[in-house]
């Protein structure tokens, strides 16, 4: 019984971790990939990325706690962090690196 206890632990130890680990990561790439992204003054295409990053950032938990698996969820997250770092590595300007 204790066995089953703590493996249900460590699941919900590892969801939580993507989900708030994870999360965060994501949604700081998909804000600043946007603030590149959006056809307006800089000043407030960071403010606006800036507000939809919480957007982002409850979407990716409530996803996570949605998923089968904590790995589907892990992979998940991977594979859109990566998108999102490619995606903006192509947006950045010239000189920015």
């Amino acid at each position: 019984m204790n066995n089953i206890k703590s493996q249900m632990g460590l699941r919900i130890l590892s969801r939580s971790m993507a989900a708030i680990v994870g999360g965060y990561v994501l949604s700081n790439l998909l804000a600043t990939l946007i603030s590149y992204l959006l056809p307006m003054p800089k000043v407030d295409s960071v403010l606006l990325s800036l507000q939809l990053s919480f957007l982002f950032y409850c979407m990716v938990i409530i996803w996570v706690f949605g998923t089968k698996t904590a790995g589907k969820a892990w992979l998940g997250l991977l594979i859109a962090c990566v998108i999102s770092s490619v995606g903006l590595y192509l947006a950045m300007p010239e000189g920015s690196l």
